[in-house]
């Protein structure tokens, strides 16, 4: 029986197959932008739900998605994958390569659904080679906004995660979950107490939570 080792991301994996690593931990996300020179890595179990996007170079990827049965994929640049928590799966880059790796935690979509969907199970399914223009965009906007490092930094990134939580659970779930949809927006009286909340706490590291807590509804309603 093979062994495979419980990971966060690739990069868990020390190896001198490294030419540049950005690792930025924010709230219940981590995103790397790393590069990497031609390489084998060993078969792995994550614990946590990855979303990554392929910059430059090609990487071969065999996916275990049942434990035993292998699903051979090649990710080409702008390609997206996506593999959920408890899948594993071992990777080969041929050329020098590049790609955005973003990890989610299992209770923090967990709890998206609690707040949105009346379901008690649910899962996130792989895919491989896909062309999702919004997660390419949010994954751009994440390492934007990260190495950036404004005062807004983790309001902004709370945003965009949640925006990417409620994205895999209407098209990379099973059960066909609903997730419904919200017209008309906040109400001007809640727009405004958002906004002045938000003046009021520039100097801070503001939250989405926060202000959702301030208006009474779940983060996830709010945005």
């Amino acid at each position: 029986m093979t062994t495979r080792p419980l990971v966060d991301t690739p990069a868990d994996i020390a190896n001198p197959s490294f030419l540049d690593q950005r690792t930025q931990s924010s709230g219940h996300l981590l995103f790397e932008h790393v590069k990497r020179q031609p390489h084998t890595m060993p078969e792995m179990t994550f614990k946590d739900h990855v979303v990554s996007m392929t910059l430059t170079g090609d990487v071969d990827i065999t996916g275990f998605s049942d434990g035993f049965t292998a699903q051979k994929y090649i990710s080409h640049p702008n390609n997206i994958s996506i593999i959920p928590a408890g899948m594993s799966a071992q990777f080969g880059i041929q050329t020098c390569n590049e790609y955005y790796i973003l990890q989610l935690k299992p209770d923090v979509v967990a709890q998206a659904v609690s707040e949105v969907i009346d379901i008690n199970h649910f899962e996130i399914v792989s895919g491989f080679n896909l062309q999702d223009p919004l997660i390419k965009n949010l994954l751009a906007h994440v390492a934007r906004e990260i190495y950036t490092g404004t005062s807004l930094e983790q309001l902004y990134v709370d945003s965009l995660t949640n925006t990417l939580v409620v994205h895999l659970l209407k098209n990379y779930a099973s059960r066909n979950l609903e997730v419904p949809d919200y017209e008309n927006g906040l109400s001007k009286y809640q727009l405004r107490t958002a906004l002045d909340y938000i003046q009021s706490h520039l100097e801070q590291d503001l939250k989405l939570s926060d202000i959702a807590d301030r208006l009474g509804m779940s983060q996830y309603y709010f945005c």
